[in-house]
């Protein structure tokens, strides 16, 4: 059981990226800043253009810039240096040639990304680079929420391009799993705020502990990154409702096999404790087991309104599994209000007797 918790934490943080050194967050929150902006304004004429634009590494000196600096990302990503030196001849494709899947892939790598413990830094730049990680969040909602107005227009090409999108970039299992990590940074957190004065919580030695540096923070400190991220899964649920089945879900086959095939892939995909796919969020059991966990005390009362909007709002996509979800949400509802209940009485009993003293 040790070594079975032990992979699964260690499985929790694999999708991270670490900063081989400190980086000026402020020049990343103005850039985000203004695509923001742009995105508030022509939304539509923003996702088209990104769209059909891709980049052209022979074109022009910025394009072969653009691409300059995405190898240099790539060597990093590598464990290499930065600013090391590259090969000489440039590459005539870039990994995410299209504009819009660049832009989804950068804000995922700024969401995944952390400083190592192994590397001094100050809180001030642990403080910037969560600020980053909830921007590129805020920007990723603009952007999804767009592909659910063009996946509505149920055009054949537009829904395999969003498809084809998501399967590249690996946005859900990203978004997933970074909501996943983030509150398991919140409940230990929590643990150590609640432990026993004097007993020091037992340390297991996963790979977060001693690699990732989280902070000190409190345990309302990943809450502004979770509360992002949870709007960002209600829009994921909604554009994945609008662009269907996934291909190998489509096959020609009778209705009696098709069915049991379905329900032995949803069996398979809600009991597992990383992202299957192509399996949609509502059938992930990463998403189950967050939303039962979600109202629990470890995790904060602060993020109670979140997860309620998030489960309230996603009813009518749930399918399969709604009775997974939903009825131990409403059974932790049920212990919340019990033991607010108890809470006031045992206040009221106080009171009252506070008055009857002579």
């Amino acid at each position: 059981q040790q070594r079975e918790r032990q992979a699964r934490l260690e499985a929790l943080f694999a999708h991270i990226l670490l900063y081989l050194q400190p980086y000026d967050s402020r020049r990343v929150l103005y850039a985000f800043s203004v695509l923001e902006a742009v995105l508030k304004t022509n939304p539509r004429e923003f996702i088209e253009a990104v769209s059909r634009t891709s980049v052209d590494t022979s074109a022009t000196a910025h394009l072969n810039l653009i691409s300059n600096l995405l190898a240099r990302h790539q060597e990093a990503l590598g464990g290499q240096s930065f600013y090391g030196k590259l090969s000489s001849q440039p590459p005539s494709a870039c990994p995410h040639s299209l504009l819009i899947e660049l832009l989804t892939y950068l804000c995922l790598s700024f969401l995944r990304s952390y400083y190592p413990c192994s590397l001094r830094v100050s809180h001030r730049d642990i403080l910037g680079n969560r600020d980053v990680q909830v921007k590129s969040v805020e920007v990723l909602i603009r952007v999804m929420t767009e592909l659910v107005s063009v996946a509505k227009a149920a055009e054949g090409k537009n829904v395999e391009f969003i498809q084809g999108l998501l399967q590249r970039c690996r946005v859900q299992e990203f978004v997933l799993l970074s909501l996943s990590a983030s509150m398991y940074t919140s409940q230990k957190r929590y643990g150590l705020a609640t432990a026993a004065p004097g007993g020091a919580l037992r340390e297991e030695g996963v790979l977060e502990e001693h690699v990732i540096n989280l902070g000190q923070d409190q345990i309302w400190s990943e809450h502004p990154l979770q509360i992002e991220l949870l709007k960002l899964l209600q829009v994921l649920i909604v554009l994945e409702h609008h662009l269907g089945q996934a291909p190998e879900e489509a096959e020609q086959l009778p209705d009696l096999p098709r069915e049991w095939r379905r329900a032995l892939n949803f069996q398979q995909a809600i009991r597992a404790l990383q992202y299957v796919w192509p399996h949609p969020l509502t059938s992930q059991g990463l998403l189950v087991a967050a939303v039962v966990k979600g109202l629990q005390p470890a995790y904060g009362y602060g993020m109670h309104p979140a997860w309620v909007s998030l489960v309230t709002h996603s009813l009518p996509y749930f399918g399969r599994s709604l009775g997974w979800t939903v009825t131990p949400f409403l059974v932790q509802i049920c212990k919340n209000l019990d033991e607010l209940v108890k809470q006031y009485e045992s206040e009221s009993v106080k009171l009252s007797f506070r008055y009857s003293e002579p």
